[in-house]
């Protein structure tokens, strides 16, 4: 159990959004029943930052809790991004433009069929999160210029 007050979020984690409604649903269940998995940490100078769960930790805020269970792991710099990203991708919800260049990330790393057995998801949902990534690259080339 950690002080919630030593736990931050991580600047660089990949999601970026999150529902208020959800999150919401989500702080009522643990004010009522409490946080029944742990959100994974790292150790930082100031206390611990998050590496997975988040979400889990912004409900536990929400609903007023002092202390959150976690599990201290170590990782490398380079890889708390890339299990970020992973564990972002298997999701259900999130956002699809975020899911996209999370594949182009590791597209730097993995072949697409490595990419495929990383995340359990299809082929055509590797190849169309690629073609999505390229747009999105091709519209921040077009807005920059303008």
């Amino acid at each position: 159990m950690l002080e919630i007050g030593t736990v931050s979020p991580d600047p660089t984690q990949p999601r970026k959004t999150f529902d208020e409604q959800s999150l919401n649903h989500l702080a009522q269940s643990i004010a009522e029943h409490g946080v029944l998995q742990p959100i994974t940490v790292r150790k930082s100078n100031e206390g611990f930052v998050i590496v997975m769960e988040e979400r889990r930790f912004r409900a536990s805020k929400l609903a007023g809790l002092t202390t959150i269970p976690a599990m201290v792991r170590d990782y490398v710099d380079t890889d708390v991004l890339e299990v970020q990203i992973i564990e972002n991708l298997q999701r259900k919800d999130g956002e699809t433009t975020e899911k996209a260049e999370a594949i182009q990330f590791l597209l730097d790393r993995y072949e697409p069929v490595e990419i495929t057995k990383r995340l359990g998801r299809s082929e055509n949902f590797i190849r169309q999160r690629i073609k999505l990534a390229g747009l999105i690259e091709g519209f921040k080339a077009c807005c920059l210029k303008v």
